[in-house]
């Protein structure tokens, strides 16, 4: 009778450590929580890459200096706004005087190609492919010079304009010069106006 308490209570002893015995421990997770901000709260948005207008100039003088190496004429044509202005520069005296012979001086693409060498002599060329942008001068926006202020009109709001001019000899030995004004337009710099000392035509 001794022999099966003792076993049952050896079994009782067994069955209660059992129940007593430690319950498997829990894995740390491996997810990190990240705290999240409200995205619309991030008022910040990455900055623009945007090109200064003096890169666009250089780019688009370097693309017009190619074009005359190449003796390539459409691709000349392509450098230049039209209508383009071709009036020599004037003052404020002789705008009020000739308004009207002014703009008569601006030209469509097909009637300028038809001075094409008148405006790019021998001379001409060879000056505008040894210079270089650094050259150019750039023109005050505050402007009160009429020429200039009319162009600008044509530019995009806010732009510069960029001006080569250059001075040479002629046969009969007497100075003259041309220039070419460049001006943003559209987001892109082209030849807006080109000048010397008389009428284009």
């Amino acid at each position: 009778m001794k022999s099966i308490v003792y076993t049952f209570l050896f079994l009782s002893g067994l069955l209660f450590q059992l129940s007593c015995g430690t319950a498997p421990a829990q894995t740390e997770s491996r997810t990190k929580i990240v705290k999240t901000t409200d995205s619309s709260k991030n008022k910040s948005a990455a900055p623009v890459n945007k090109i200064s207008d003096l890169l666009l100039f250089k780019q688009a003088f370097a693309k017009f200096k190619q074009a005359i190496k190449e003796k390539n004429k459409q691709k000349i044509m392509d450098c230049f706004n039209f209508p383009l202005q071709t009036a020599p520069q004037w003052s404020e005296e002789e705008l009020k005087a000739m308004p009207n012979a002014v703009r008569g001086q601006s030209m469509q693409e097909k009637e300028f190609a038809s001075y094409y060498k008148d405006v790019f002599t021998p001379e001409v060329m060879k000056l505008i492919i040894n210079s270089t942008d650094s050259e150019a001068g750039k023109i005050d926006p505050t402007t009160n010079d009429p020429y200039y202020s009319s162009l600008y009109t044509q530019a995009d709001k806010g732009s510069s304009l960029y001006e080569i001019q250059k001075q040479y000899p002629q046969d009969n030995g007497q100075e003259t010069s041309f220039g070419f004004v460049f001006g943003k337009i559209s987001d892109k710099y082209k030849i807006v106006s080109y000048y010397r000392p008389w009428p284009l035509k």
